[in-house]
């Protein structure tokens, strides 16, 4: 290479040189100021997403500035018609995701789906804004931090309704108290449930006039229906609850109204009573979360070592060298680990409907729900891997509602639209059928229905009359008990239903409707043999909609095996020394497998309160 040639190569390195550079200052430049390649055009952009709310979407208005998530504005949502459980998400989510810049965090615990949601939002709204929202999924650090605990004389393992009953009654009595809840609010399941049922309460007789319900004939009336067990248990549930609501509110401010008819009996609607809602709510299954916030408020108060964590959640319990449980194993969203000591652990964490093992195994099947998906059988496991014995494990679900499949809760159909299928799923003079292909009662608990469904036949004719003549006027009660899919809770009638096929094909596409052709069709769709549905249809052979409606469950009613005292039992009978158990984690005490939840109305949360007063008083006192 001549001399001339270096020079030129020397010229074309440096030119090179200052292109690399340049390139690499506008990389770092990129990386600085957009940061982890989150690029977006700076604005505000309206997303819409489906939520946990049954009558529309959730809308939120996602800002961002300097390539940041800025603001995340909830203008619009449903969620908290259905319950207040949508605040959490609110509150805590949407801060959580503004400071972290990271759509992979982990929702709130307890408002998952409404996290999901406003995830989603914000998802859209960067891709929408140029940028690309895989980006924005970074890995979550964990710390490898514990914290110990230690001197309590009870723990609680759950601070829904039967938890902080508990905690109030051991607080009340002079224990320190420690408890743990695994989502971001108090009072579980329990603060959207209607109220206890109670006999004997000064306060309530007082405010209502109770009149004169026997004990010894409520007894004798459970008792049949149980089977006769477990008449100490069911004896301290009658004669307790009326102490047990007396002591809550004379301590604790708990309000009441007066309930509706009971389930089963109508001179039991006297025992039955609803807690009154704060002013404040605006909610329409009028949430008590103001309640149990109350409550726990005054329980803190009254040690000053009594304190709760919420978001913890309890992963095991914790024995010394002889084998005895002395504490409860706990962990933070982050990764930190909690070892909590105390002398007693009452397990409050509301039974398992949130755990699809658990269901499937002891319910054959697994029901839509209203309840607390996080109530995961944390605490009937952690019992049983100590030595527990379960009782009446398999009761069936507790159901008061009956709706379609699937909620449809985007706009694909007017308000009106979705009564109206939902009225079809709720016919009462139709042929129905169960999963298996049988005929169907629908005056029967649909908690005894294979899968907890079946199935409202309907001929193509009749779909036609419906079309040109409209629904009959028996339709105008088929109105879904709290579950409505719309705003307005009235189905028209009388009118020509001109956009039933449009219903029946939206229907088609969300799973809440089968089309068939013929009965054979149709028995494939259901997935019953073709004889035993042509039996039940008495080989009318024609085309058929099928509207599938589905019972939803507000939790199971099966858990552990305790005695009067709530003292948790092993498979001898024997109490597990400091281990007690309330509500829902073994309301099987109060039922019986192969028959429904106990037909009168508030007997659950009357459980949660009775057992809560029990285990709290008893706890505190060992």
């Amino acid at each position: 290479m001549n001399e001339k040639q270096k020079v030129i190569f020397r010229k074309v390195v440096i030119v090179l040189m200052w292109c690399v550079l340049v390139l690499v200052g506008v990389g770092l430049y990129y990386v600085v100021a957009h940061g982890r390649k989150h690029y977006v055009e700076d604005g505000t952009y309206v997303t819409r997403s489906e939520s946990f709310g049954w009558n529309g979407l959730l809308t939120c208005k996602v800002t961002f500035e300097d390539c940041r998530i800025t603001g995340i504005d909830v203008v619009e949502e449903y969620d908290t018609q259905t319950s207040d459980i949508a605040l959490m998400a609110f509150s805590k989510y949407i801060p959580r995701l503004i400071e972290s810049q990271n759509l992979g965090i982990d929702g709130v615990t307890g408002a998952t789906y409404t996290s999901q949601a406003i995830r989603q939002c914000v998802a859209e709204a960067i891709d929408m804004a140029g940028g690309n929202s895989e980006d924005w999924f970074g890995k979550v650090e964990k710390t490898d931090a514990r914290v110990r605990l230690d001197g309590y004389d009870v723990i609680v393992v759950g601070l829904g309704g039967s938890g902080i009953y508990a905690y109030a009654a051991a607080a009340y009595a002079g224990a320190k108290v420690f408890g743990i809840e695994k989502t971001s609010k108090l009072g579980g399941q329990s603060a959207t449930v209607s109220g206890p049922m109670a006999l004997g309460s000064v306060n309530a007789s007082a405010q209502f006039g109770e009149g004169s319900v026997d004990s010894d004939e409520l007894y004798d009336v459970w008792m049949d229906y149980v089977g006769h067990t477990k008449e100490d248990v069911i004896r301290q549930a009658i004669d307790k609850s009326g102490k047990a609501l007396d002591f809550y509110m004379d301590n604790y401010g708990v309000r009441l109204q007066r309930a509706g008819n009971s389930l089963t009996n109508p001179e039991w609607q006297k025992l039955w009573y609803v807690f009154a809602p704060d002013t404040a709510m605006t909610a329409t299954t009028r949430n008590k979360t103001y309640m149990f916030r109350n409550i726990m408020d005054k329980a803190v108060a009254a040690g000053k070592d009594n304190r709760y964590e919420l978001e913890l959640t309890a992963k095991s319990l914790i024995t010394d060298r002889n084998d005895r449980i002395c504490g409860v194993l706990a962990e933070k969203p982050d990764g930190t680990l909690y070892e909590i000591y105390g002398r007693n652990i009452i397990l409050a964490t509301g039974g398992y409907i949130g755990n699809r093992e658990m269901v499937e195994k002891n319910l054959g099947g697994a029901p839509r729900t209203l309840a607390y998906t996080v109530n995961d059988g944390a605490g009937i496991n952690m019992a049983v891997g100590a030595g527990a014995a379960a009782y009446n494990i398999s009761v069936p679900p507790i159901i008061h509602v009956v709706q379609v499949l699937n909620l449809i809760r985007n706009g694909d159909l007017t308000p009106e639209q979705k009564s109206i299928l939902s009225a079809l799923a709720l016919a009462k003079d139709q042929v129905c059928v169960t999963e298996k292909g049988e005929v169907w009662n629908v005056a029967d608990p649909v908690c005894l229905a294979p899968g907890y469904r079946y199935y409202v036949l309907f001929p193509k004719s009749q779909i036609e009359r419906f079309k040109s003549a409209g629904l009959p006027e028996s339709y105008a009660a088929n109105v879904p008990h709290i579950i409505c899919q719309t705003e307005s809770k009235t189905v028209p009638v009388g009118k020509p239903v001109k956009s039933l096929d449009t219903i029946l094909e939206v229907g088609i596409k969300y799973g809440d409707v089968l089309k068939a052709g013929s009965v054979a069709q149709l028995a494939r769709l259901i997935g019953c043999p073709a004889a035993v549905l042509s039996k039940t249809l008495q080989g009318k052979d024609t085309e058929y909609y099928a509207v599938i409606a589905a019972g939803y469950s507000y939790g199971t009613a099966g858990g552990l095996d305790v005695d009067a005292a709530c003292n948790v039992l092993d498979a001898q009978g024997k109490p597990i020394p400091n281990l007690y158990a309330v509500g829902n984690d073994c309301l099987g005490v109060e039922n019986a497998e192969g028959k429904p939840y106990t037909p009168w109305g508030g007997q659950a949360h009357s459980w949660a309160m009775t057992s809560g007063y029990i285990a709290g008083s008893n706890a505190a006192g060992r």
